[in-house]
């Protein structure tokens, strides 16, 4: 073989090894049967969270079978199936906080983790949203999602994204006037500046006082807030040194618990 047919040869292989590299990855088919979920709305939260977290292309509800369709690449079947058995479970009688992890392997980047958060005092949907609303707004993360039966959390993010949502959720997962929070802090790091995250229990007083209080703080501190009224609390995030005098400007005015 002459030398010219042999880089030809060459070129020809590496043309199609790179083709196999970038070609679409395959696409197969699954359906899987809902065993405790037995409402339109479980049927179709389920469908929305597993569309946007695991990002597959085809997801829809089969609802006179109780079955979810799924269509896309097939490295992320596994990730899909994972979430679809951690949303369709038995509603216990004594719920318990808890929550179970997985990582979507073939998505870039680093917001690639995912955990599921079972909570234990979330029974109404409307604490379910507020919960999910106030982790939202500390993470500024997109995926934090909420499925109604058995009350659940699904977070898709980062490591830290999802130690902070771990941090909140079991601040912020009791009932009102329940106990004090574990006191702690959170400690995290944003474009190389170290941050905090505190969850601050105040006392029953009127809306407008709690409004109040969430004001002060904000403006002492120069943090981002949200307020909790059913517990009632404070979720704070900002810088430590601040934090702690807009904290103490809350326990001068008799808020704090």
């Amino acid at each position: 073989m002459s030398q010219h047919n042999r880089v030809w040869l060459a070129l020809a292989a590496g043309a199609v090894a790179l083709m196999g590299q970038t070609g679409e990855a395959q696409w197969v088919s699954r359906e899987l049967v809902f065993r405790h979920a037995d409402t339109a709305q479980q049927f179709r939260q389920a469908a929305g969270i597993v569309r946007v977290v695991t990002e597959l292309p085809e997801v829809s509800v089969l609802e006179t079978a109780g079955r979810l369709r799924l269509r896309g690449p097939e490295a992320r079947m596994e990730a899909a199936e994972w979430l679809f058995r951690q949303l369709d479970r038995p509603l216990e009688r004594e719920a318990r906080a808890e929550s179970e992890g997985h990582q979507l392997r073939d998505l870039r980047g680093d917001s690639n983790l995912v955990r599921v958060f079972r909570l234990a005092r979330a029974g109404k949907q409307g604490r379910l949203d507020a919960l999910a609303g106030m982790v939202r707004m500390v993470i500024a993360g997109e995926w934090v999602l909420v499925y109604s039966s058995p009350p659940s959390i699904v977070l898709r993010g980062t490591a830290q994204e999802l130690e902070l949502g771990s941090f909140l959720l079991g601040e912020l997962d009791r009932g009102p006037g329940e106990g004090a929070t574990s006191g702690g802090e959170f400690k995290l790091q944003e474009r190389g500046n170290a941050l905090a995250v505190r969850v601050m229990l105040l006392r029953a007083m009127p809306d407008e006082e709690l409004r109040q209080a969430a004001e002060e703080m904000r403006k002492a501190a120069q943090a981002r807030v949200a307020l909790d009224p059913e517990l009632p609390a404070l979720v704070v995030r900002g810088w430590p040194e601040l934090m702690e005098a807009g904290q103490q400007r809350l326990r001068e005015r008799g808020w704090l618990r």
